[in-house]
């Protein structure tokens, strides 16, 4: 057995021994009411330190401190840049719209006049890190953001004007970004992508300028 766990067997046991003295040592001989009251108070601590000795050991210990040092860990300020999450974000962004565009042209008849459709194109696979939703918004009243109805206007302003639409990278508030891109269909723009990511699960998991 190892020495930890044999230390801890012997503190167990030297607490029962303690307990029995209290309770049984004055069995037989008078005690006065304060006496009784003070043995019953220990009986009753000293079974609880049992019950809390007996169900802890060595090997939930080391759990406990693994699962304190792991929230630590996740509490670390980090120090990262616009620029830093931005980059995060526009990777995986492009990941998310590829999967998103060959899911899309699966489902979509291109022989027929487009209907712009809520399905869920999100179907939770590895692309979709950091990911809290996915649609396609093909009209104002689709958006959930007021930048998105700005962008998604953008968009139908430059295709009507033969000028090239690109995706975009927007900050909403402390808890959300979003990636928009255009969505076209037989070369005619019908919509854009909007993926919204989880800022503080982004953060947490670009690799920081430096942690303290």
């Amino acid at each position: 057995m190892p020495q930890e766990g044999k230390n801890v067997k012997v503190k167990k046991l030297n607490l029962a021994f303690c307990l029995y003295k209290v309770t049984f040592a004055t069995k037989n001989k008078k005690m006065t009411p304060i006496l009784s009251f003070i043995r019953a108070l220990l009986q009753v601590c000293g079974g609880l330190c049992l019950v809390v000795l007996f169900a802890c050991s060595p090997q939930q210990d080391r759990k406990s401190r693994e699962f304190i040092a792991e929230g630590m860990k996740s509490r670390k300020i980090k120090r990262v840049t616009d620029a830093q999450l931005l980059e995060n974000v526009d990777r995986l962004g492009k990941q998310n719209v590829e999967a998103l565009t060959e899911i899309f042209l699966a489902k979509t008849d291109a022989t027929q006049p487009f209907v712009c459709k809520t399905e869920n194109y999100w179907t939770g696979n590895k692309p979709f890190l950091y990911v809290t939703a996915v649609r396609l918004v093909c009209e104002a009243q689709q958006a959930v953001f007021e930048k998105e109805k700005q962008l998604l206007q953008a968009y139908f302003y430059n295709d009507a004007n033969s000028v090239e639409s690109t995706a975009n990278i927007q900050k909403i508030d402390d808890t959300a970004i979003i990636y928009t891109s255009p969505v076209t269909l037989n070369g005619k723009l019908v919509g854009m992508w909007t993926v919204v990511f989880d800022k503080k699960q982004l953060v947490m998991n670009t690799e920081a300028k430096k942690a303290y």
